[in-house]
């Protein structure tokens, strides 16, 4: 009995470490491929310097940003590459000239021969005029050996003079070389990124540099509350109607109420709560839309939201409940119980609901994440600040730190959105074991 428990606990923290180790590297993939390294005015904006400095000071500023972002570090823990790239690549900052030297290093170029060069180049940028020092940055920034010649020979005309090793740099090719593991050990982006994240340590934020923390934890109440009431309305409304529609079968009122829930779950999501804003609200209705502004919403905004969501919902939830309790009542245990004389009452809630309940469970676990990733449409047509609408401001702002780590949050309460549900599953239906495929 003990050693079933140490192994159902090992499976639950491996399953959870597992699941975080995967979430971590897609927001990672994620904040890579979106994050674009800053042009001057935006590192001008962000560091507080005026745009009128030199190009050798503005690329300065943008490694000083660079650095600040740990940019500089290694990607991961290890990397394989051929035995003619330096190891040290990822330390050529800005990104856009570290992206240009691997290029040049698929070209074959040897690295040595490529970071003396730059080194030589980087050297005379800062005592260049500015009409001159241009040339040096087109030069650190090929990436190709044509563009390269071109930029050599435009700096050439321009009277540069070029270090001994630009000739040679067009046309030197490595010969045949291994790959090669470097070991980078855990000062990397990716161990850092997970480390900041478990200690709560997210960012500031590139719009108005509050903490990411303060701006997550602020807008998740409110995503919480209505989402939240959303899902136990939805789930409560699904076992009374669905309930009810098996008891009754074909009725009127069944058939009417059937395509009533049809109509409005075909009805889109954002057209209802436009016709809902429209109608309902203030001056001409009776229910408040928020400003965006208040510092604390009244219950009442919350009420024409969660409406709409619920009205959007319900009849699918209902109609998939229905069906599922139809099929368990059609079984053989229940024909025997009924032969038994066991009240139909007694029959639908203590028989045949436990096994029709399960795929609403299963459903309902997997719309756990909603609980922190808030429905935009509805957060951002109501003015509500939760985080369906930090997602959408930081998207259409780029401020990635804040997407980052709320995309991090959602994963994890995905995982445990479907493990609440497996669990649940489990209790309801003794059959399903731990060690179930």
């Amino acid at each position: 009995m003990i050693y079933k428990k140490i192994i159902k606990g090992g499976s639950i923290l491996g399953s959870l470490l597992l699941s975080l180790i995967f979430i971590l590297s897609i927001a990672f993939f994620i904040k890579n491929a979106s994050h674009q390294f800053p042009d001057e005015h935006r590192v001008s904006y962000e560091t507080g310097f005026a745009n009128q400095m030199s190009l050798a000071d503005k690329r300065t500023q943008v490694i000083k940003y660079g650095k600040s972002q740990k940019l500089n570090r290694p990607q991961f823990y290890f990397s394989i590459r051929p035995s003619h790239y330096p190891k040290m690549t990822h330390k050529i900052l800005p990104l856009r000239e570290q992206k240009a030297v691997r290029k040049l290093l698929l070209d074959n170029i040897p690295g040595k021969l490529i970071l003396s060069w730059r080194e030589k180049v980087i050297h005379q940028l800062d005592s260049l005029p500015q009409n001159k020092a241009a040339f040096l940055i087109n030069l650190l920034q090929s990436s190709s050996r044509k563009e390269l010649s071109q930029n050599l020979r435009l700096a050439s005309k321009g009277g540069v003079n070029l270090p001994r090793e630009s000739e040679t740099l067009v046309t030197a090719k490595a010969g045949f070389t291994f790959p090669t593991l470097h070991w980078h050990g855990s000062q990397n982006q990716w161990h850092l990124a997970g480390k900041n994240f478990l200690f709560g340590n997210w960012g500031v934020s590139r719009i108005d540099g509050q903490a990411v923390s303060s701006k997550i934890f602020s807008a998740l109440p409110y995503t919480l509350f209505i989402n939240g009431a959303a899902i136990i309305l939805l789930f409560l409304t699904a076992i009374l109607l669905g309930s009810w529609w098996v008891r009754s079968k074909n009725r009127p009122g069944v058939q009417i109420s059937r395509q009533i829930a049809y109509f409005l779950y075909v009805m889109p999501l954002f057209w209802l709560s436009a016709l809902a804003i429209a109608f309902l609200t203030q001056p001409t209705g009776i229910f408040p839309l928020s400003s965006g502004m208040e510092s604390k919403l009244d219950y009442s905004h919350y009420l024409l939201p969660l409406l709409c969501i619920w009205l959007s919902s319900f009849g699918y939830l209902s109609r998939m409940f229905e069906d599922k309790l139809r099929s368990e009542w059609s079984k053989p245990y229940i024909q025997l119980a009924q032969h038994r004389g066991i009240p139909q009452r007694k029959l639908l809630f203590s028989y045949a609901l436990p096994n029709a309940i399960i795929p609403i469970i299963t459903l309902l676990g997997a719309a756990f994440p909603a609980l922190v990733s808030g429905s935009l449409i509805i957060e951002v047509l109501f003015n509500i600040p939760g985080m369906g609408r930090l997602i959408w401001w930081s998207l259409q702002e780029q401020d990635w730190p804040v997407v980052f780590n709320v995309i991090l949050i959602i994963g994890f309460f995905a995982w445990l959105g479907r493990w609440g549900a497996d669990q649940w599953s489990r209790y309801l239906d003794p059959r399903m074991k731990w060690t179930d495929p």
